[in-house]
């Protein structure tokens, strides 16, 4: 997946996959851009989704070294307020789910093995920064 662009559902707002790299023998890492402002601090798989017309999830990079990785995060977007929410670090992969009403879920993939579904309530977020 080269420079991959994904619309909001309403198609308001629109993410773009940046090709960053890949790692050896791996998939590829890339940067975002959220309606053309690029998040600059940080590297992400290709997995995320546009739970509601505003709000994306994707799945941030800790390290692009095949030996130490996968570890990740989720990252929370906003594009309407142009901010964003890190959440715990996994030594494994993310992916989200679905938003039911003020509820997040995702999915935890171990690399030590089996799985564990995880849920977040949108309103007791604190941890919001700014990207522009």
């Amino acid at each position: 997946m080269l420079n991959e662009s994904r619309r909001s559902p309403e198609g308001d707002h629109c993410v773009t996959y940046l090709s960053e790299g890949e790692i050896p023998f791996g998939p590829e890492y890339y940067s975002l851009a959220v309606d053309g402002t690029k998040l600059t601090t940080m590297t992400f798989g290709g997995t995320g989704k546009w739970l509601s017309n505003t709000l994306y999830a994707a799945e941030e990079w800790l390290t692009t070294n095949r030996s130490e990785g996968p570890i990740t995060r989720m990252v929370l977007i906003d594009a309407s307020k142009k901010q964003f929410a890190r959440f715990k670090i996994v030594a494994g992969f993310i992916n989200p789910q679905s938003l039911v009403g003020d509820t997040m879920t995702y999915l935890k993939d171990m690399r030590t093995g089996g799985g564990a579904e995880s849920e977040v309530t949108l309103s007791a977020i604190r941890n919001w920064e700014k990207y522009a």
